[in-house]
């Protein structure tokens, strides 16, 4: 179907144009009450992107993909003129084909997963919660999706993907403290949601009133959920409208970030983006020098490069823009402990939350726990100040433990080893 609208769209005037179909089930199970609900979404929604004697890119997108649905969008569309013309023909860079990469994104068993499945997941969790005295589950989301994406242009490409998912969110409850926990899989079997247990343990045990005592100088081991949501909040700077900053400096050599579509049990593992653009791993930052800007095929034509593959679209529009797929702080081959025992005394960052910023500046809420010579202790509860400069300047060493946490955008870090000092503010750290 996708592949018969090109007939209709150039016959309408346009000279190049690509055409995409995306179909989402997805089936949700949550405990409320006790009690299992469940529901059900089906989506489908075709995209249409046009290109005529080389002005800018025009499109609709169309809930379904009824042929009168789109031929009415295209003739809505067919009289409007042209913005602005682009210095360099877009579509001139579409894709004539890709390559057939194998990639095991799609869990045969989906159709068979479903109440039971829940059910079992639930007792688990129940019976897991037993070890860890005073620790409640609250809430219990569980969900899978199935993805089909179509894609053809007037090109010559014709291609096609399915995937999987499924996602485990648990609320659970310890000393009046609530925290939501969650983990992805595109293969049900590799889900494991009984390690969301101790990890939830230990989060909100470091939920404490204690203090930081207060010295000169820090060491600081960020985990890895403190370290992704420190990346996260600091991606739009590796973004190509972002990067300018990341160009002035060199960062410690050991410092390697990476977006690679090929991780196949993460959420953004694709073997093209949404512009049919085959693209696996694009070094960002490699050894601490900015390499690569990740780009889709407009931002590419602009800088007078090629697409990196990471062409998205968000929503309901037809146009994609520049996303990450699955975003990482690469590992090394040294264990936590030995960051841990770097010094005789640091604190392990389990938490943080972004409380504001200031200019360039970004204050934290910080829990942990102290460990001295390498044996944990009381949990501790600061707040710290950095900025995106300084964060990654002052990584001294990374762990070989990677795991990736999702949330909007899939993101993914070891343990990070930084230093801090006494910053001028009441109780504030700068790193």
């Amino acid at each position: 179907m996708v592949a018969e609208l090109l007939n209709m769209i150039t016959g309408s005037g346009f000279e190049n144009a690509e055409t995409s179909m995306e179909k989402i089930k997805k089936t949700t199970f949550s405990l409320i009450n006790k009690n299992i609900i469940s529901h059900n979404i089906v989506k489908e929604r075709s995209f249409c992107r046009l290109f005529r004697g080389g002005y800018s890119e025009t499109g609709f997108s169309i809930s379904g993909s009824e042929e009168n649905s789109f031929r009415k969008a295209l003739i809505n569309i067919s009289g409007l003129n042209p913005m602005y013309k682009e210095k360099r023909d877009m579509s001139d860079f579409l894709p004539e084909k890709a390559t057939q990469v194998n990639m095991n994104m799609y869990d045969t068993a989906y159709s068979e997963i479903g109440k039971k499945e829940f059910e079992d997941i639930r007792v688990l969790i129940d019976e897991s919660c037993l070890n860890f005295p005073g620790l409640e589950l609250d809430f219990l989301r569980f969900s899978k999706s199935e993805k089909k994406y179509y894609l053809t242009n007037t090109k010559g490409l014709n291609v096609k993907y399915r995937k999987t998912g499924f996602l485990v969110e648990l609320k659970f409850i310890l000393n009046e403290n609530s925290i939501m926990v969650s983990r992805y899989s595109s293969h049900f079997n590799a889900l494991n949601p009984l390690r969301l247990v101790p990890r939830a343990f230990t989060l909100l045990n470091s939920l404490t009133d204690n203090e930081l005592q207060r010295k000169k100088r820090y060491t600081f081991v960020f985990s890895q959920e403190a370290s992704s949501s420190i990346l996260r909040i600091f991606s739009p700077f590796f973004l190509p409208s972002g990067n300018g900053d990341v160009k002035k400096v060199n960062f410690p050599r050991v410092l390697n970030i990476i977006d690679n579509k090929t991780i196949e049990d993460q959420p953004g593992a694709v073997p093209f983006d949404d512009e049919g653009i085959q693209g696996g791993e694009t070094v960002i930052v490699e050894k601490g020098v900015f390499n690569t800007p990740i780009t889709n095929i407009k931002s590419a034509v602009h800088r007078n490069t090629i697409s990196s593959g990471n062409g998205f679209r968000r929503g309901e529009s037809p146009f994609t823009s520049v996303n990450f797929s699955n975003l990482y702080i690469k590992p090394t081959v040294l264990p936590v402990a030995n960051l841990l025992k770097s010094s005789s005394e640091s604190v392990l960052i389990s938490l943080v939350r972004l409380k504001y910023r200031e200019g360039k500046n970004y204050i934290f809420s910080a829990y942990g726990y102290m460990f001295r010579n390498g044996k944990r202790e009381e949990p501790v509860h600061f707040h710290f100040s950095t900025t995106f400069l300084s964060f990654f300047l002052n990584i001294i060493k990374i762990s070989s433990e990677l795991k990736f946490f999702h949330s909007d955008i899939n993101v993914g870090s070891s343990y990070l080893l930084l230093e801090g000092k006494n910053g001028p503010g009441d109780r504030i750290v700068e790193i």
